[in-house]
C-alpha cells in the first residue's frame, strides 16, 4: 500500500508459530482496507466476529480486534499471521503492539494536520517547532 505509515521492531519473546518463536515485526497503520480485509476473509471464525447475524458489531472483540491486527502485521518467516497468533502473545509483547498501533495513530494525526496548515497557507506547528518556532531564522522561540 502507497503512502502507508509503518512501525517496526522486535517482540521481546515473539510470536509463535509451527513450534518457533519470531520476533521481528512491521505493523502498518489501520486503514479502510484491513477492516475490508477481515470482512472478506472467509478463513476467519465468523461466528466469533459476528455472532449468528452478519454486519452487526463484533461478537467477540478480542477477536475482532485480533484479527484487524493480524491483516496489519508483517512477521518475516510467518506466511500468515492469524488472530488466534495475535491472541496468544505474551502481556508485554501485546502492549507493544498496541503501543506501536497508538504510535502511528499519532503520527497519521500529526501529517493531517500539516497537510491542513499547508492547505491554508499557513506553516503546521510541526514546521515551526522543526526550525525552532522563532519570528526570524536566527531568533530563538519566544516561548521557550
Amino acid at each position: 500500500m502507497d503512502d502507508i505509515l509503518t512501525e517496526s521492531g522486535e517482540f521481546f519473546h515473539g510470536m509463535l508459530s509451527e513450534g518457533r518463536y519470531y520476533k521481528a515485526f512491521t505493523l502498518e497503520e489501520e486503514v479502510m482496507e484491513h477492516t475490508l480485509r477481515v470482512s472478506n476473509d472467509t478463513e476467519l471464525d465468523f461466528a466469533r466476529l459476528y455472532g449468528d447475524e452478519a454486519n452487526e458489531l463484533p461478537e467477540d472483540f478480542a477477536y475482532y480486534s485480533a484479527a484487524l491486527l493480524s491483516k496489519r502485521l508483517t512477521v518475516p518467516g510467518i506466511a500468515k499471521v492469524t488472530p488466534e497468533m495475535v491472541l496468544r502473545l505474551s502481556r508485554s509483547d501485546g502492549r507493544m503492539l498496541l503501543m506501536y498501533s497508538s504510535q502511528l495513530e499519532q503520527r497519521r494525526e500529526l501529517f493531517r494536520k500539516e497537510a491542513a496548515a499547508s492547505e491554508e497557507g499557513h506553516p503546521s506547528d510541526v514546521e515551526d517547532r522543526l526550525s525552532g518556532g522563532g519570528d526570524t531564522p536566527d531568533e530563538p522561540r519566544k516561548d521557550s
